[in-house]
C-alpha cells in the first residue's frame, strides 16, 4: 500500500485531516516495521532499501517518514531529502551505503530491539485479550527468549502489566517505562501508578512530551546522571532517586474540556491565550533571563518542533505572533479553520490540549498533565530527560503516585543538575 501510494487515495473531509492521515498510514506502517524486524536478514540491506524506497517515492512518502518509525533514526530524513534532489545517485549511493554498514556491524543478522522499546514504537496496535499486548512482540524483540517476559494466559492481566515492569527496571529500562505510563489518569485496571496501562492504546500517543523523553533527543532534564531505580520490598513499589525542583502553586483552567471533542477548541482559544498572558506577561523577568515572549511560545509547545524530534526554530515565534491574530480574528459561531490550513506552530499546539499550563512556587512556567493539582510536587529523576509530576500520598512519609512527565522552562538542559542545589533523595512510587 505505501510502495503504490494507495493510502494516497483516501478521502479525508473532517476538519483534522492531520490525524485522519497519520492514523490511516498508522497501520501499514506498523505492519512494515514488524515484517522488517521479522524477516530482515542483515541491517545494511535494510537500511539501504528504506532509503532508497523514501528516495524515490512521492511527497506521501515524506509524511510517512516524519510521522513514522524510521524518523528516529538519526541521519535517515537528512540523507533521503538529499537523494530527491540528485534522483540518479540514489541507487549507486544506498547501494555503498548498505555495503558500509554491513562492514561496520559484522555478525548482525537481525535487528532487534527491547522488548520495551518495541512496546513503545507499536503503541497504536491493539489487542483482543490485553496480556497480547506485550506476549505478541516476544518474537520481535532482543529479550523476548529470557525467562521473566515468559507468557502465562492463567495469570490476571494486572499481574501480567505488574511483572513485566518489574522486568524492565532490572534490565535498564525503568525511565523508559515510566515515560509509557499514564500516572493517576483514568484506568481500565487496577496498577501502580508507575506501571503503565497497556490496554489504552492512546494514552502515549497523547503524551507528547512524554514520547520527545522517550526517545531521548534534546530534552536533557538530568544531563549525563545515570538512572537509579530498583524494585522496593513492598509490592507495587519501587525507588527511585531523584530531586525535588518545585512545587505547583497555580494551574491553568482546562479551557478544551474534552481533548478529543474539537467542538470548543477554537472559541476557547482566545481565553486560553488571555490566561496564558496572565501566567507569563505579567512579570518582570524569567529565570532564564529570555524575553517573556520567547518564554511564552515556547513553553506551551513544549519547546518542540511540529514533529517532535527537533527542538522547535526560532521560526516558531513569528508562527505564534501569526497564531494568535487568527484566533483574535475569528467569529465564534464559524465555520472553524481546518488545521491543514494552519501554520506548524498550531499543529504543533494542538498536540499540548492533554495537558495545562502551570506555574510554581518560585516562578517557574510549565505544561504539566491535566490531573496536575495545586500541591503536587516537581521531580528530576536521575537519569530521566524530562521532570514528572508527583503526587504525595496522605498519611504515607516519602510514598508518591506518579500523575506524568511534564515540560518546566528552565530546567530542561540540565540546569539543575549544573546547579548547587542538586541532591538526589531517594523516593517511593506506587
Amino acid at each position: 500500500m505505501m510502495q503504490y501510494s494507495l493510502l494516497d487515495w483516501g478521502t479525508f473531509d473532517n476538519w483534522d485531516i492531520e490525524k485522519e492521515k497519520a492514523e490511516a498510514f498508522a497501520g501499514a506502517l506498523s505492519l512494515r516495521v514488524m515484517l522488517e524486524m521479522k524477516h530482515s536478514s542483515t541491517t545494511g540491506p535494510l537500511v539501504a532499501n528504506t532509503v532508497r524506497s523514501f528516495s524515490e517515492r512521492d511527497e506521501t512518502g515524506l509524511e510517512e517518514l516524519r510521522i513514522g518509525a524510521w524518523s528516529k533514526f538519526p541521519g535517515i530524513k537528512e540523507l533521503v531529502m538529499q537523494l530527491r534532489e540528485v534522483p540518479e545517485a540514489t541507487r549507486p549511493i544506498t547501494q555503498i551505503m548498505g555495503q558500509l554498514i554491513e562492514s561496520l556491524t559484522p555478525g548482525t543478522t537481525q535487528i532487534r530491539f527491547p522488548l520495551c522499546d518495541l512496546l513503545a514504537l507499536f503503541m497504536k496496535s491493539e489487542a483482543s485479550n490485553p496480556r497480547d499486548r506485550l506476549f505478541a512482540f516476544l518474537g520481535l524483540a532482543a529479550d523476548g527468549d529470557e525467562s521473566s517476559p515468559r507468557p502465562d494466559y492463567d495469570e490476571s492481566v494486572e499481574s501480567v502489566f505488574l511483572r513485566y515492569a518489574k522486568y524492565f527496571i532490572t534490565k535498564g529500562h525503568g525511565i523508559k517505562l515510566l515515560y509509557q505510563a499514564a500516572g493517576i489518569s483514568a484506568r481500565e485496571i487496577q496498577v501502580p501508578s508507575w506501571v503503565p496501562d497497556w490496554t489504552q492504546s492512546e494514552l502515549f500517543n497523547k503524551s507528547t512530551i512524554n514520547q520527545i523523553a522517550f526517545t531521548g533527543l534534546f530534552y536533557k532534564a538530568a544531563a549525563d546522571t545515570s538512572p537509579q531505580i530498583r524494585v522496593a520490598d513492598n509490592e507495587g513499589e519501587i525507588i527511585i532517586s531523584g530531586y525535588h525542583v518545585d512545587t505547583v502553586s497555580r494551574t491553568a483552567v482546562n479551557y478544551f474540556g474534552d481533548p478529543d471533542s474539537t467542538t470548543n477548541w477554537f472559541p476557547n482559544l482566545r481565553n486560553f491565550f488571555n490566561e496564558v498572558d496572565s501566567f507569563i506577561l505579567n512579570r518582570k523577568s524569567y529565570v532564564t533571563g529570555e524575553s517573556l515572549f520567547d518564554v511564552q511560545w515556547k513553553t506551551l509547545i513544549g519547546n518542540a518542533s511540529r514533529d517532535t524530534n527537533l527542538m522547535a526554530p526560532e521560526e516558531y515565534g513569528q508562527q505564534y505572533r501569526v497564531c494568535r491574530q487568527m484566533i483574535e480574528n475569528l467569529k465564534m459561531q464559524g465555520p472553524f479553520p481546518r488545521l491543514e490550513d494552519m501554520n506548524d506552530y498550531c499543529k504543533r499546539l494542538f498536540t499540548m490540549v492533554f495537558y495545562r499550563l502551570c506555574e510554581t512556587e518560585s516562578g517557574l512556567v510549565g505544561m504539566v498533565p491535566l490531573d496536575t493539582m495545586v500541591g503536587d510536587l516537581v521531580y528530576i529523576f536521575a537519569g530521566g530527560p524530562s521532570p514528572f509530576v508527583l503526587r504525595p500520598s496522605a498519611g504515607l512519609q516519602n510514598k508518591y503516585r506518579v500523575v506524568g512527565g511534564c515540560y518546566i522552562h528552565g530546567v530542561m538542559n540540565g540546569e539543575v543538575v549544573r546547579s548547587d542545589k542538586w541532591r538526589e533523595e531517594d523516593v517511593t512510587l506506587h
